[in-house]
């Protein structure tokens, strides 16, 4: 039949179907990376919060007493600053660092104060360089809007972080920027734990969609199998049953009364056709001066 392939099935069909799952595939990646996408900007909405809520407890006059050298070390401003920064980190337990960053003249970053205990050797101490600091915390000094960066890596190792500056509320002057750092790791774990339970239900809707697909595909399998055979069925007919042959010329009589030769009702019931011959006996009968043996057929005296 044409359109139809050797298994039955429409080309157009076959590819509408192909398309059509494709599709539900390509949806289904598309809506499981917008769910991931959600899930990181409302959890990085939420470490601005949190960091705007620290920023906003700092007292500005301590930070501006700082000179931003080792000279602060001792100094009771820069402990009391560090204080505060320690018990912030720990009320938070997915909080790495919390620490004050400010920008010398020639665009240098460097620390104020962090968290840290005084000696620890993952302390940022007073007047230290931030030689590897993010793009996005120089974005926050140029531009005095918050902002959370990364995934990004430096010295203490790989974070996402939410950058505040702090403005003096009497001149307006920048007098440094906050940060607060979260463990890159335990940020992924976080999406991945929040944005489970959306793209688990975007596969069930996935695995749904498809098993529908594919019990279509199967019923129309199956109805143009049923189809098929129902046409060959329709091709094929068979003779059955007892029938009434005339014990003399053996014509055959039909359902309907009639008397038919029975090459004319076999055909007629049947895909069976007929050649007409002769048989050998009946050529005796018919011919037998043609079917004889020669020496029975040859004239006396010959």
């Amino acid at each position: 039949m044409r359109g139809v392939d050797e298994n039955g099935k429409h080309p157009s069909k076959v590819t509408r179907r192909a398309l059509i799952t494709t599709a539900i595939l390509l949806g289904g990646v598309l809506l499981s990376w917008w769910a991931v996408q959600l899930t990181d900007r409302a959890l990085r909405e939420d470490l601005l919060i949190q960091t705007q809520v620290i920023a906003g407890s700092v007292n500005t006059d301590r930070v501006r007493a700082l000179t931003g050298t080792q000279a602060d070390l001792e100094a009771l401003d820069y402990l009391r600053l560090k204080e505060q920064f320690a018990r912030a980190k720990k009320a938070n337990d997915k909080c790495r660092f919390i620490y004050l960053m400010g920008r010398l003249p020639d665009g240098q970053i460097f620390f104020f104060v962090d968290n840290e205990p005084v000696g620890s050797e993952d302390e940022s101490p007073a007047g230290m360089l931030y030689d590897d600091v993010p793009e996005g915390f120089r974005q926050v000094f140029d531009t005095r809007q918050a902002d959370t960066e990364g995934p990004f890596t430096d010295r203490w190792g790989t974070f996402v972080s939410g950058a505040v500056p702090l403005i003096d509320p009497v001149t307006g002057d920048l007098v440094a920027v906050l940060a607060m750092d979260m463990d890159a790791g335990s940020w992924k774990w976080d999406i991945a734990a929040i944005a489970a339970f959306p793209m688990g239900l975007i596969l069930v809707l996935m695995i749904v969609l498809v098993s529908g697909i594919k019990r279509k595909q199967a019923e129309e399998a199956l109805r143009l199998e049923r189809d098929k055979l129902q046409r060959a069925l329709a091709e094929v007919k068979l003779l059955s049953g007892f029938l009434p042959i005339c014990a003399s010329c053996k014509k055959i009589r039909d359902d309907k009364g009639y008397w038919n030769q029975i090459e004319s009702y076999i055909s007629q019931h049947s895909e069976a056709e007929f050649s007409h011959g002769i048989c050998p006996e009946c050529a005796k009968k018919l011919y037998s001066e043609f079917c004889g043996n020669p020496s029975e057929n040859a004239e006396p005296g010959a």
